[in-house]
């Protein structure tokens, strides 16, 4: 039976949300100055791991969860940008890239999830990519969904002018700065997003994650990486260009690229597709999207 995209993509959506009493087992994992959230949804097939972007709530992600519920082994893990995480040591708790990789290796320690995949997405990707440059994530399948090269405001506002500004006057700016922000948004699938994204920002969070993150550079940085990743490239927009995805799939030793174009409304739909397909060890559905590494 060959392969179907658009019906991969307009697979049905589970009824409740994975964030919804009792959808999820809940697992605090304890990491430096503080918790971080693992949300578990039990089913077929291997363990896989979704680690959505910077920042991201369960709402603008649950169309992917949705799709994967009951036709995967499911976890979701929350890293400290996050608002679910529980900072209890503001001095030691680490936002940093390589801080968020050692939450996410810590959580599959403490869940014994040696075996899992992981299917990352933007800045989750870069995480991901960041853990296995520092040997502490060595997933059975690293699947890097529009992989983020640096954090997308200028370094001057993240580095600079964000962390000198107080908290309370962050929150303060936080809604006329996102009435900005949505102005540009015209898809209403990407602008709902980018909505919930906003309004589950929690200052402190974001100036710190900011300023540590705002140095970090995935691209020049990973030569060194051995190990198998597959780097997928799918909708385009602002913060999402195939264009990186290539370029990181092209300077990582056994980077291999795929190009799926689709709506930006099937952008967390086609993440779905792909984490079913990991979970069920039926990624080759998607060898034809493959760009020859000599091509890159």
């Amino acid at each position: 039976m060959s392969f179907d995209l658009a019906s991969a993509l307009d697979h049905a959506l589970h009824p409740e949300s994975l964030g919804a009493e009792g959808a999820a087992r809940i697992h605090r994992v304890p990491v430096v100055g503080g918790t971080i959230r693992v949300l578990e949804r039990p089913g077929p097939g291997r363990p896989v791991i979704i680690l959505p972007g910077f920042g991201a709530p369960i709402q603008p992600w649950d169309d992917c969860y949705r799709r994967v519920m009951d036709h995967a082994h499911l976890l979701v893990i929350e890293t400290m940008e996050k608002s679910s995480a529980h900072i209890t040591d503001r001095t030691t708790a680490d936002l940093s890239m390589s801080g968020l990789a050692r939450q996410v290796a810590a959580a599959i320690q403490h869940l014994q999830l040696a075996d899992a995949s992981i299917v990352a997405s933007c800045h989750g990707a870069a995480v991901l990519l960041e853990g296995i440059r520092l040997g502490v994530l060595k997933p059975r399948v690293a699947l890097a969904f529009d992989p983020m090269d640096r954090l997308f405001p200028p370094r001057w506002l993240t580095e600079w002018v964000g962390p000198c500004l107080p908290v309370r006057l962050v929150s303060r700016l936080r809604d006329p700065i996102g009435a900005l922000v949505l102005r540009r948004m015209k898809e209403p699938h990407q602008r709902a997003r980018v909505e919930a994204f906003i309004q589950a920002a929690e200052p402190w969070r974001w100036i710190q994650t900011a300023r540590l993150s705002a140095p970090f550079h995935l691209l020049g940085n990973m030569a060194g990486i051995d190990h198998e990743v597959l780097v997928f490239a799918g909708s385009t927009d602002a913060m999402h260009r195939p264009e990186t995805a290539m370029a990181v799939a092209r300077e990582l030793p056994r980077g291999r690229f795929f190009h799926v174009p689709v709506e930006e409304t099937h952008r967390e739909a086609l993440v779905a597709a792909l984490a079913r397909a990991v979970s069920a060890d039926q990624l080759d559905n998607f060898a034809a999207y493959e760009i020859d590494r000599a091509q890159l």
